[in-house]
């Protein structure tokens, strides 16, 4: 799933969401990333609406949880956390 925010018509900001398969076989799991924003729109909030909003849609598909392939320190605002028994494969 891929989400877009444009300005003016201009896509300023693009995150996506892919199917994983976690390391116990739980299906319908996704990972988070990459996000983007131009350079000129950060600070916006563009990627908060785009990780908010994506999340949500998640939920609504009823998937059983979010990987994040990114930065820890970025994404712990929106509950993210390390879990030492899930691995990336």
């Amino acid at each position: 799933m891929s989400l877009v925010c444009e300005v003016d018509g201009r896509v300023v900001g693009h995150i996506a969401f892919s199917s994983v398969t976690i390391s116990d076989g739980t299906p319908n799991w996704h990972g988070l990333g990459p996000i983007s924003v131009l350079p000129e729109y950060q600070g916006n909030r563009i990627g908060t609406a785009l990780v908010t909003n994506g999340l949500s849609l998640l939920k609504s598909i009823s998937s059983k949880g979010c990987v994040l392939v990114g930065t820890l320190t970025y994404f712990n605002r929106f509950g993210f956390w390390n879990h030492s028994q899930l691995i990336h494969e």
